[in-house]
């Protein structure tokens, strides 16, 4: 663990070697409490293929990097999402166990709003936290977010059902 002072949080445009950290994340059941099931190394696989492609210009995924000697923390991303027949971007972050609690993934996000912001593609970035995940949420609101709600999602595999706070942050002011 890096101290909380030391900490300087960049994030980069996804590369090849940000499999390992993906695969850390989604094949760990303790990190994957409020995002969905365990994947498989082919479904990791795909995932960092989608990752590396971008989506069409749609998905827009980053490693977290701190510290000086700059070590993959993370993964944050924004991509186009669509609510209600409306387009939007949607957010979201995981930050490595080792490197949780020390305000990499409000930085993280913060960097992100910038990115997205600087898309002027659409006006809301929206951000979908677990309403029992209580430290996606302080992120949420240590970033700008909004609390506009919460819904139930049940049709968004592979995250569980379970009730969200839906977030959103005004990327026109």
């Amino acid at each position: 663990m890096l101290p909380k002072e030391t900490v300087g949080v960049e994030i980069r445009p996804w590369s090849a070697e940000d499999l390992e950290m993906l695969g850390r994340i989604f094949s760990d059941q303790n990190m994957m409490e409020f995002l969905g099931q365990v994947e498989t190394p082919e479904q990791i696989q795909q995932r960092h293929q989608r990752y590396l492609s971008g989506g069409n210009g749609m998905l827009h995924m980053f490693a977290i990097l701190v510290g000086p000697e700059k070590h993959i923390a993370g993964l944050v991303g924004f991509w186009e999402h669509e609510s209600n027949g409306d387009l939007m971007y949607e957010t979201g972050w995981c930050v490595l166990p080792e490197f949780q609690g020390q305000g990499i993934a409000t930085r993280a996000a913060e960097l992100t709003v910038d990115l997205a912001r600087q898309e002027h593609r659409f006006r809301y970035l929206h951000a979908y936290a677990a309403v029992a995940n209580e430290a996606s949420n302080a992120v949420c609101r240590k970033s700008g977010f909004t609390l506009q709600g919460q819904l139930d999602i049940t049709d968004s595999p592979p995250a569980p059902p379970m009730r969200y706070n839906d977030w959103v942050l005004d990327l026109g002011e």
